[in-house]
């Protein structure tokens, strides 16, 4: 099992005379935090879909019917979003 706690060493406002080093713990998350991140993100969907937020298909269909998007680009976007794994939301 992997560990449930590391420590990163992290550079803020880097290259300015503000410069500072800081130490982070990253720990991983347990379940009832991740119960919680998901109740809140649920929440928030729904906040969204109330206030009429399009989804990512739903923006794209609306795109293409203003002929805002098309073929070209979509086949552009897959292939840029291929290289990092594609959008799962997507699929």
């Amino acid at each position: 099992m992997p560990d449930k706690e590391k420590t990163v060493e992290v550079v803020l406002n880097e290259g300015t005379d503000q410069e500072k080093k800081v130490s982070v713990v990253v720990k991983r998350p347990n379940n009832n935090v991740l119960t919680e991140a998901q109740r809140v993100g649920a929440m928030a969907w729904t906040q969204c879909i109330k206030d009429g937020v399009m989804t990512k298909k739903e923006l794209k269909a609306f795109m293409k019917k203003r002929n805002i998007w098309d073929e070209v680009k979509e086949k552009e976007e897959d292939k840029i979003t291929g290289d990092a794994g594609g959008d799962p939301l997507l699929k």
